[in-house]
């Protein structure tokens, strides 16, 4: 079961919460971390995300989401600079590069293509920020996912309230995915934190008029393979063995 988010700084964040993007992957081998790897945005779109070895079975039983909301554990350093309070965006680490039509493996109902339209999404969330749509978005999500479409009418209504809004590059690190059959139905479980940047709205003098901060959080998705390409249909809370 879904939980009813407010915010985006809810929808991504905490389970609920519309940022839009990532472009720092983390690698991650068998046993845990081995390194990252810097990556712009176009080349997270075409890389594909670095897995951990799958904590979970192949297949089976898997218990159903909690259907409880965590709470967002905001950054302690959100951005490169604050002030009064409130983080501001170095002009050469701002979101402006928008990501390539579809993820890498789109079209392949596998851990990797699962994984890499998660990334797709968060990235192309943000990225829906600055430019002022949520077509990328829109298009690895279906209606049945209900905090992904909060998520793109948070960005919606983001963008309408302020003249111009700016924004970081997310960093997502995908910890985990595994598969479940139920009910005839085959899916993905990917499990990714995002490091979300702080996301600013200004009027046309350029006064600050919008501020969501920074924040940290794990998400639950459930990919499914619908009309031959990779969606996600659920964002919920992580199992508690990977809080």
């Amino acid at each position: 079961m879904e939980v009813p988010v407010q915010g985006l700084g809810r929808v991504i964040r905490a389970v609920a919460v519309a940022a839009i993007t990532a472009t720092v992957l983390t690698a991650c081998g068998p046993g845990g971390n081995t390194g990252s790897d810097t990556m712009t945005a176009r080349e997270m779109m075409t890389v594909d995300v670095t897995l951990r070895q799958p904590a979970g079975p192949d297949s089976g039983e898997y218990p159903a989401p909690e259907d409880s909301a965590p709470i967002a554990t905001p950054l302690e350093t959100p951005s490169d600079s604050t002030t009064s309070g409130v983080a501001t965006i170095a002009p050469e680490k701002a979101m402006r590069v928008p990501p390539f039509d579809e993820p890498k493996r789109f079209k392949e109902f596998s851990r990797q293509g699962a994984a890499n339209v998660v990334a797709y999404y968060t990235y192309a969330a943000y990225y829906g920020l600055v430019a002022g749509k949520t077509d990328y978005m829109r298009k690895v999500f279906s209606p049945e996912c209900s905090k992904c479409n909060e998520m793109a009418s948070w960005v919606e209504k983001f963008v309408g309230e302020n003249q111009r809004v700016e924004t970081g590059v997310p960093r997502t690190t995908i910890i985990d995915v595994y598969s479940e059959k139920s009910s005839g139905k085959f899916f993905f479980w990917v499990v990714a934190e995002n490091l979300e940047p702080p996301i600013i709205g200004y009027d046309a003098q350029s006064s600050m008029t919008g501020y969501d901060p920074a924040s940290t959080s794990k998400s639950l998705y459930r990919v499914e393979f619908i009309e031959g390409k990779n969606v996600i249909t659920g964002i919920f809370k992580v199992p508690a063995r990977y809080e």
